[in-house]
């Protein structure tokens, strides 16, 4: 308690001093206000305010009359302070409280007794006051715009940087420069990851992993990273007892710019041109104690001095010899040895800074700001907090401006034009600058404050480094050969722009060069089109203007397959465009006195025009409107921007959410419109909507559809409903609006009296809900009205009305989670006027009773077109009644499902097709296997309940029949009593075999099977053979699938087999086939113990057989035998044999086409295949390698392997194909592609006879070589086979049918 007390009457004392004298005012500022000591409000007066006796004078202000707070300031000055406090203290030595502070306050420690005492024969020469002179000279800084003897805290702007201590490889570099956006944040952070890669200032001299401490800290930086910033903040957190205490007692500070201006003969005192108050304590350091002594000298690139060894070294540090002499005697440690160094210099410079340093040394890389620092400049640089906000989100939605505020300096211009915008147009968004205009300035400012010893004009450097530029761009390179960038710049290293990196390469060491990031390289391509010659320029920008639906499309697999170069070069032509504005080249001929011609600009213009002229040609979509709008906003100008959006009619940006950078370039082009045709646009959050609001009402017609709105957002909705807005389509999507709120935009939009669409998503829907919304409907001419809900309090979770052309308005209901209680309220809510065409009622167990009830209700819903119910218990009785049900409506779809074990089945589905036959489907249990999901379920029924669950193994049976009068009588109940009979048994149970062959035969003896589906826990032999055999059994039966849960089981015959009956229409045939499946590790099922298949030896093999006498006697036992040991027997010494005995095996048979997938193939294998189509003489085709990349990676094929088949030399009426992954080296070739090596590319091989074709597809196709060919993507199986291979692979002969793909579609309104 007497503690606190002295405090606060030290505080109250030294008012006047601490106001004065106080240097580090706003770290006190934060520490009080994040401990609760300072309002928000005064500490934003505090920040806003710039001068800082001020700031301090606000401080005593917000503690005067509160002793806690008075001595948590006084807490705060000690560890911020502690030299200024000591010196305070002084005075109050000779009584007990001045006894007592000294006691409470840091002693200085770590300088001698001798030296203490040689520095106070110097009087007012000490350290102390020193440190004083070096406060008040780095306290604040000139900003590149501060106007005279205006100053900035250099505590209000200083923001930690990102600094590495190790080298990067050349794949992380070329990541960081590609990389944009969150995507470049992310690589940034990621640098500081886990393997102490990471440091900060405080930890420069810290020892390395053998332990030694580095003698010199090399610390590199670009132009604009903050280097010289970073090394004023060390001096004056070093002055103010913040940093390196108890390490370095004097630290010394040498600018190479000023360096370069001394002549003749210097010693170290000399060069430090430090007072002459200060020199004898300075000089004393030197001498006695220089192992405390920390040298930090800024900016060793901008050295003249060649620093060689040409000249004499001084003898000591007091010896006066040239100044490179004495600079280069420092550098090395021939004098002043035992002192530190920091060194900061340009990558450009920093090898040859390395092979100066002599000891042990470090190297560190400023690498910018992170995506946290660049927010906390933003917060400090704005003291208005509606200011920062404003700011900070447009940058963050801009992916090119956030990506360059990494860089500090461009982060400083960032601001600087936000706030000056601000402050002139009172907070209009409209003319904001745009990234070009941006990219300018900084350009301008490298120029003037960075180039100062280029021995060139900047109109020459520019030329240069555009050209430069250029050429990397066509290449496709981010990293610039050394050569290259010599030819263009006659000394690179003295160049801002530009970068240089080092990577160890065999046994030398590689230098290349890049721009800061790869949209600086893209700024100066740009360039070099508007000031080359007019000609030249317009046909390089002809032929490289992206056009056509490829450039812009959707789907990955197509954007893959465009031309990669166009998609490279849009953001060169959004650059075009905006150093195409007036203003720009204004700027460019006022700087640099180059004129630019109006023929580019001519060309990007008539480019667009061209784009809307054959828009409907293009089938252009979301992406190139968007690029666009881009374009546009970049160039600026109002009257083209008019004339452009006017010929757009109808901008549609609903494909997707469109990002917040978009929102402000289309409020931008609007603007500069009276009216547009339209909009029809999808946003996700309020704050894009409010963007829009001032643009919305000139859209002539408005089609909003919104995602995520809350209550709180409802008002600005309204606001843009209200004014004067025309809405024809109103979507809004994954929100849970309150009832209040659902009243409140009915009540809007009930005055927008062209909407013909409305869809809401609320919280629940209660009975008043839907009342209300029917009324709505009832009094709207409304054709799409939509109600939906995830609630299970709700009546239903989807109401859907539509109106037909006749004006016929029909609705469909989805009830999730509808109980027994339930069912008579949603009854009661039908009146006659409700015509319902579709009813689903999922995840619910509807008893009989309320099943009949609603069956009993519907069936006088005489326009019922589908019916989907969900029940407890699907049985026997249940089943008669939905039939009976089906039989008396025409519905063309109808669905009953159950998830009790005690059900007959879980699924009944009836469908009719087009010509109105039905076929029934009755699932029992619940498959597991997603391809079996995809076959059987989605593309046939879209049982939205049939989805991948974690479920234990359990055996399921899919049965198809085709409509016919004895269909009905058809025993399916039995049938599925007996398949659940058998479930419960193992089969190792005696019973097994009795009950298996009873199901078999209630099979065999059912009408009109068209297909099973069965997938159990392990496919041995006996589920095999005795479900294969029902082919002879049941004549209609056209396929059949069967499928294992579990991998690892030894009985295991293979993963999967299926064979399916199909007519050759030309031969006047029938075909079988006939599929044999392995699983690996890479296969999307369920493995056993979670524990992975060891590779199988066959991935795949498919038959194509005749239907014919000698078929159908086939015993199938004899081919699974042999199949049986290729299913995890890849490593196994005996393979050879078990591939000999297939093989074998299959010249007895009468094969037309055969596919055999391997992982890899060996010279076995090959041998094998050559000698099967000389035995098998009815092989037509054998395809070799890959079927259709379904669940299989592409097999290897080896290089002995692939001779052996084309020197085979094969019979000419048989065509091998051969498919898959083969070394393109030709000595030293890989035997695996474990590692996915580059060198390991997609082959094609064809042999007919002697005939032997090899194809290499490269995936894109350049103009350029293969070295600017990026084939490290990842390719898509499916792209393996050509569409017309597959064609003719399915078509040809009616011949094997690839594996279903996802059926494509959904709600044409998605977003």
């Amino acid at each position: 308690m007497a503690s606190n007390r002295h405090g606060v009457q030290f505080v109250d004392e030294h008012r006047t001093e601490l106001i004065q004298r106080v240097t580090n005012v706003m770290p006190l500022a934060d520490e009080l206000h994040s401990n609760g000591m300072l309002h928000n409000e005064t500490y934003n007066n505090i920040r806003a305010e710039r001068n800082r006796e001020e700031k301090m004078r606000l401080i005593f202000d917000a503690v005067s009359g509160v002793d806690k707070k008075k001595y948590f300031l006084y807490t705060l000055l000690q560890k911020i302070e502690p030299h200024l406090m000591k010196e305070l203290v002084s005075p109050l030595s000779e009584n007990n409280t001045g006894t007592h502070m000294k006691r409470l306050l840091p002693s200085t420690s770590g300088a001698s007794s001798e030296i203490q005492e040689k520095r106070g024969r110097f009087p007012g020469q000490n350290i102390s006051e020193y440190k004083e002179t070096l406060r008040t000279k780095y306290d604040t800084f000139e900003e590149y715009n501060s106007l005279p003897g205006e100053e900035v805290p250099l505590t209000d702007r200083y923001t930690k940087l990102l600094i590495v201590q190790r080298h990067r490889k050349k794949e992380e570099k070329e990541q960081e420069l590609r990389s944009r956006g969150q995507e470049h944040s992310e690589v940034l952070s990621s640098r500081c990851g886990k393997d102490g890669s990471s440091t900060s200032v405080e930890q420069l001299f810290h020892p390395d992993d053998r332990g030694r401490i580095p003698k010199a800290v090399i610390l590199q930086g670009d132009a604009g990273y903050g280097k010289s910033f970073t090394v004023q903040k060390i001096v004056y957190d070093w002055a103010c007892g913040n940093l390196f205490q108890g390490q370095f007692e004097l630290v010394l500070h040498l600018k190479c710019k000023e360096l370069n201006l001394l002549s003749g003969e210097k010693n170290v005192m000399q060069l430090l041109d430090c007072s002459s108050e200060f020199a004898p304590v300075i000089e004393e350091m030197l001498s006695n104690t220089p192992q405390k002594v920390l040298f930090i000298i800024d900016g060793f690139d901008e050295l003249k001095f060649s620093l060689d060894d040409n000249t004499t070294s001084p003898t000591d540090a007091f010896t006066p010899a040239p100044v490179e002499a004495t600079l280069s005697a420092l550098l090395k440690g021939r004098i002043l040895h035992n002192s530190f160094l920091i060194v900061t210099t340009r990558s450009t410079a920093s090898d040859k800074l390395s092979k100066l340093l002599q000891g042990p040394k470090s190297f560190t890389e400023i690498l910018g700001f992170s995506e946290t620092a660049v927010m906390e400049y933003f917060q400090r640089f704005f003291t208005d907090t509606q200011l920062y906000d404003e700011a900070y989100k447009y940058v963050k939605a801009d992916i090119m401006l956030s990506t360059v505020c990494s860089i500090p300096v461009i982060c400083w211009i960032v601001c600087t034009t936000f706030r000056e915008h601000f402050e002139d147009s009172k907070g209009n968004m409209k003319g904001l600058e745009t990234t070009t205009s941006i990219f300018l300035h900084f350009v301008s400012l490298l120029l003037k404050h960075h180039c100062q010893g280029l021995n060139q004009p900047a109109i020459t450097l520019l030329r240069s480094l555009a050209k430069l530029a250029e050429r990397g761009i066509l290449k496709k390179q981010v990293l610039l050969e050394e050569k290259c960038v010599w030819e263009a710049s006659s000394d690179p290293t003295s160049v801002p722009f530009l970068c240089k990196f080092l990577r160890k390469k065999k046994t030398g060491v590689e230098t290349m060069f890049s721009f800061m990031h790869l949209s600086f390289q893209e700024f100066f391509t740009a360039l070099h089109y508007l000031i080359t010659d007019d000609e030249e320029a317009r046909k390089k920008l002809e032929n490289r203007l992206p056009y056509g639906h490829h450039t812009f499309t959707d789907k990955p697999d197509e954007l893959k397959r465009s031309n990669m170069y166009y998609i490279d070069f849009l953001p060169v032509v959004e650059f075009l465009f905006g150093l195409s504005n007036s203003e720009a080249t204004k700027f460019i001929m006022q700087h640099y006195n180059i004129s630019v011609s109006p023929t580019i600009r001519a060309c990007l213009e008539t480019w667009i025009q061209e784009i809307f002229d054959n828009k409907n040609d293009l089938n252009c979509n979301a992406n190139l409107d968007q690029f666009i709008l881009a374009c546009l906003y970049e160039l600026h100008d109002e009257q083209f921007v008019e004339k452009v959006i006017r010929s757009w009619g109808l901008i549609d940006l609903s494909n997707y959410f469109v990002h917040d950078m978009t929102c402000w370039m289309l409020k931008y082009c609007i603007l500069c419109c009276p009216r547009i045709k339209g909009l029809d646009i999808s946003v996700d959050t309020a704050e894009k909507l409010k963007i829009l609001q001032p643009a919305l009402p000139r859209c002539e017609q408005l089609r909003l559809r919104l995602c995520n709105l809350e209550d709180a957002d409802v008002d600005s909705l309204i606001s843009v409903l209200e004014d004067k807005t025309v809405v024809t389509k109103i979507r809004i999507m994954g929100s849970s609006l309150s009832e209040q709120s659902f009243q409140k935009i009915l009540t809007e939009v009930s005055n927008q009296h062209s909407l013909q669409h409305i869809s809401l998503s609320v919280q629940t829907i209660t009975s008043t809900v839907v009342a209300t919304f029917l009324q709505f409907i009832q009094k709207k001419e409304i054709d799409k009205a939509e109600l939906k809900s995830c609630d299970k309090d709700s009546c239903c979770s989807s109401l859907s009305i539509q109106r037909d052309k006749e004006g016929n308005r029909s609705y469909r209901f989805t009830l999730c989670g509808l109980e027994d209680d339930g069912v008579d309220g949603w009854i009661s809510a039908l009146d006659e006027t409700t015509l319902v065409t579709e009813l689903t009622i999922m995840g619910s167990s509807l008893s009989e009773q309320s099943f009949q009830k609603i069956l009993t209700e519907v069936s006088n819903q005489h326009l019922l077109q589908h019916i989907s119910l969900s029940v407890k218990t699907i049985t026997s009785t249940v089943v008669a009644t939905f039939l009976q049900f089906i039989q008396k409506k025409e519905i063309d779809k109808a669905e009953l499902k159950s998830c009790d074990k005690d059900s007959c089945c879980s699924s009944l589905s009836i469908q009719r097709d087009k010509e109105g036959n039905r076929s029934y489907r009755i699932i029992a249990g619940y498959f597991h296997h997603p391809e079996i999901i995809k076959m059987i379920i989605v593309p046939s029924w879209g049982l939205p309940s049939y989805e991948k669950t974690p479920m234990e193994p359990d055996p399921a049976l899919s049965l198809s029949f085709s409509e016919s009068t004895e269909t009905s009588g058809a025993d399916w109940v039995g049938i599925l009593q007996r398949f659940h009979t058998l479930k419960r048994l193992t089969q190792s149970s005696p019973e097994f075999p009795g009950e298996m062959e009873a199901l078999l035969s209630s099979l065999g003896s059912t009408p009109h099977l068209t297909e099973l589906t069965l997938e159990v826990t392990c496919l041995n032999m006996s589920w095999a053979v005795w479900t294969l055999s029902l082919l002879h059994t049941c004549p209609g039966l056209a396929v059949i699938r069967m499928i294992e849960q579990i991998c690892g089981d030894e009985q295991s015959v293979c993963s999967c087999i299926s064979i399916e009956k199909i007519e050759d229409e030309i031969a006047s045939r029938g075909l079988y086939t006939l599929s044999f499946r392995n699983f690996t590790a890479h296969s999307d099922v369920i493995f056993k113990d979670s524990t992975p298949p060891p590779d199988p030896a066959l991935n795949t093999i498919t038959l194509m057989l005749p239907q014919s006498s000698e078929m159908s006697s086939f015993d199938w036992k004899d081919i699974l035998l042999k199949l049986h040991p290729m299913k995890n027997n890849k490593e196994n010494p005996t393979l050879d044999e078990h591939q000999g005995a297939l093989l074998t095996f299959l010249h007895s048979l009468p094969i037309q086409k055969l596919l055999i997938e391997v992982p890899c193939l060996t010279d076995t294998w090959a041998q094998g295949i050559v000698s099967l189509i000389e035995m098998c003489l009815s092989i037509k085709q054998l395809r070799l390698g890959e079927g259709t990349g379904w669940w299989w990676p592409c097999g290897f094929l080896l290089e002995s392997g692939v001779q052996l088949l084309k020197n085979s030399k094969i019979r000419s009426d048989c065509t091998l194909l051969v498919k898959g992954l083969r070394c393109k080296k030709t000595t030293d070739q890989c035997t695996d592609n474990k590692n996915n090596r580059r060198c390991n590319r997609r082959i094609t091989i064809t042999i007919e006879g002697e005939a032997v074709q090899e194809d290499w597809p490269d995936l894109f196709d350049y103009e350029f070589s293969d070295d600017f060919v990026d084939d490290s993507d990842d390719y898509n199986c499916d792209d393996y086979y050509s569409d017309d291979e597959v064609s003719d692979w399915d078509t040809e002969d009616n011949t094997m049918a690839r594996p279903p793909e996802d059926e494509k579609g959904g709600d044409e309104d998605a977003g």
